[in-house]
């Protein structure tokens, strides 16, 4: 009888943790590029800044630069602090994604 008593209670007490965990959507996301051809770090680091200034979104980059030209990036937006529901940041982070790599390589590339 003991043991079924605490059967049961364990299995309450593991219920009640799993309703006290929330699955929480976090609106952060990473894009990765690895550039086909080498682009001017300075024109590449002007180009993030007006596109950082414009956007509703807060973005950060990490470059990997090598002799003044950037080999890859890593371009993260975090919409978190948006009323945006998912779908929305979702499309709109790609979108700003794309726009920024489009625009990068027209203007920064040698």
């Amino acid at each position: 009888m003991y043991l079924q008593n605490m059967h049961r209670i364990t299995v309450f007490l593991i219920g009640f943790a799993l309703v006290g965990c929330e699955v929480k959507s976090d609106k952060i996301v990473g894009y990765g590029m690895s550039l086909d051809e080498p682009l001017n770090a300075k024109c590449f680091t002007s180009v993030f800044e007006d596109i950082k200034k414009k956007s509703d979104y807060e973005i950060d980059v990490k470059v990997l630069e090598s002799d003044g030209k950037v080999s890859s990036y890593d371009l993260t937006i975090d919409g978190q602090r948006h009323t945006d529901d998912h779908g929305i940041f979702t499309r709109s982070s790609f979108k700003l994604a794309k726009e920024f790599l489009t625009v990068v390589k027209e203007k920064c590339t040698y």
